[in-house]
């Protein structure tokens, strides 16, 4: 608000603000006087704001204001004595069109604007917010009460709580992003990057931390189909174009980075088959996995974070699929009757076996992207 970058002359007259104020053109100056009776509270020998009546003048005393908009007096305090109480105007008086405003804090007002000097220990959010008396106050509230870790995203359900025994590296945003929560929370056996906004759950109200939250509703049917596919080789592509249709982009985004994890290790695998039978999938397996997780991970951070022990297990667990499905095509070609070769010599002819180890090879990563989404 800050009434006095557009103000001279500020001072009291009885109840009354009076200034010069600051024409909209800018040109000029205009004497305005501001009642600030019906806005401002004695409470207990103390500023408020609350009252939608105000009437403070008639416990008042000794009123004075500065350049700054400091405004003290002495107020009865309830107990037959007086107290020293002041308020900053700045907070709640601002000029528009030339006159001067007060303006309440809402019931409900974002800490984005009303919270300083931020802080996260463990799970615990701490901040100084704006009361109704102009000051600032310290109030906390422990996160692991409000959100819950559903497949390692953060959720605000009525209801959930606990997501903080799954979480690891829980901090809040710099600079600009200090209301985001941020942690790599649990899912199966690795983590995933996730954050939420603060400042779209938590608002002040009357002066208090109030969680209002977000409600998640289940996933639909379509969501769950689609979601089978969305790390299969090359068809993950196709789902993300349809979550960008029905305008799901974080969806979107998610079944591209699982679909290019799971193509660029297929590719690897054919061309290794192509090069050197079985042992080759199983070598194009192994220098594609590490490949395909960064890819992942870097086309959606919010994904499972790329840890050492994820590119080890999912580095053999590809390379003992497309190894084991090269071998049992040979096997299988070994045993084969002749009838059996005819029907199928189409699809073996040339790299169409070492196609369905590269296949079996890239689902192994939806697959497992998908039970890690359903644990």
């Amino acid at each position: 608000m800050a009434f006095t970058l557009n103000s001279r002359r500020i001072r009291i007259v009885g109840s009354r603000l009076a200034a010069d104020v600051r024409a909209p053109n800018g040109s000029a100056w205009n004497p305005y006087e501001l009642d600030l009776n019906p806005y401002l509270e004695n409470r207990y020998g103390k500023f408020d704001t609350l009252a939608p009546y105000g009437n403070f003048f008639g416990s008042s005393r000794n009123l004075r204001i500065d350049d700054h908009g400091l405004l003290t007096a002495e107020l009865n305090n309830g107990s037959g004595g007086w107290s020293r109480a002041s308020i900053d105007l700045n907070v709640f008086v601002g000029v528009t069109a030339g006159i001067l405003v007060f303006k309440r804090l809402a019931p409900h007002t974002g800490i984005d604007t009303t919270a300083t000097t931020i802080s996260l220990a463990g799970s615990v959010f701490s901040v100084f917010l704006m009361g109704s008396d102009g000051l600032m106050h310290r109030h906390q509230m422990d996160l692991n009460n409000h959100y819950a870790n559903v497949n390692g995203h953060f959720r605000s359900n009525s209801g959930d709580r606990g997501f903080y025994a799954t979480a690891r590296n829980v901090r809040l945003g710099e600079a600009s992003q200090t209301f985001i929560l941020k942690a790599e929370l649990r899912v199966g056996s690795g983590w995933r990057a996730a954050e939420v906004n603060l400042a779209e759950d938590i608002v002040n109200s009357y002066s208090r931390l109030l969680f209002v939250g977000r409600y998640t509703p289940p996933p639909s049917f379509w969501d769950k189909f689609l979601e089978v596919f969305e790390g299969f080789p090359l068809v993950g592509f196709v789902v993300a174009g349809i979550y960008a249709l029905m305008g799901n982009m974080e969806a979107a985004q998610r079944a591209v980075s699982l679909s290019a994890n799971s193509t660029i290790v297929m590719t690897g695998v054919v061309i290794g088959g192509l090069l050197g039978g079985p042992w080759g999938a199983a070598i194009g397996a192994a220098v594609t996995t590490p490949i395909g997780i960064f890819v992942e991970t870097s086309l959606s951070p919010t994904q499972q974070t790329a840890t050492i022990e994820r590119y080890i297990f999912e580095t053999l667990r590809n390379t003992i699929a497309a190894g084991a499905a090269g071998a049992l095509k040979v096997w299988l070609d070994r045993l084969a009757t002749p009838a059996i070769t005819a029907m199928f010599s189409e699809v073996n002819r040339g790299f169409g076996g070492y196609i369905a180890s590269g296949v079996i090879s890239g689902m192994g990563t939806a697959v497992s992207a998908s039970l890690r989404r359903c644990v």
